[in-house]
């Protein structure tokens, strides 16, 4: 498990018990509503990108091939369904408001994108287990 390097870092422990954690600092960026990213491999095929709002330190991850357009975007708790960036609902449980809209609208402006093959949120009881193939 990686959390992103934030000043506070808020987790129940008992749940991360006997689970190696390691942070990772986010870097300026053009990726996300906030421009702030850390590219796993450094080859932008896994970006997790922050998204504030629901937690400080919240990031969806944009899976891409080498050298595509095409992505699958994980939206985390951004939006709780796809329903939330269609109908403009922030999640419920939030830390920043304001953050969490900008956050929400940028998964919203991903969802639109042409080349988005799927925007996925954690929560969705739409989505079923299934197979994604991104065009390599």
């Amino acid at each position: 498990m990686i959390l992103v390097g934030i000043k506070r870092t808020a987790i129940i422990n008992y749940e991360w018990k006997n689970v190696p954690l390691k942070t990772f600092e986010l870097a300026d960026s053009n990726d996300g509503a906030w421009n702030r990213s850390f590219d796993l491999f450094s080859d932008g095929t896994i970006k997790m990108i922050w998204k504030p709002g629901h937690s400080s330190g919240l990031c969806a991850a944009k899976l891409q091939a080498p050298g595509r357009k095409e992505y699958v975007m994980l939206a985390s708790d951004g939006g709780y369904a796809a329903k939330s960036w269609i109908e403009n609902l922030t999640p419920g449980v939030v830390i920043d408001r304001k953050a969490a809209q900008r956050s929400l609208n940028y998964l919203a402006e991903v969802a639109k994108d042409q080349y988005c093959v799927e925007c996925i949120a954690n929560h969705d009881p739409a989505v079923q287990p299934h197979e994604i193939v991104l065009p390599y």
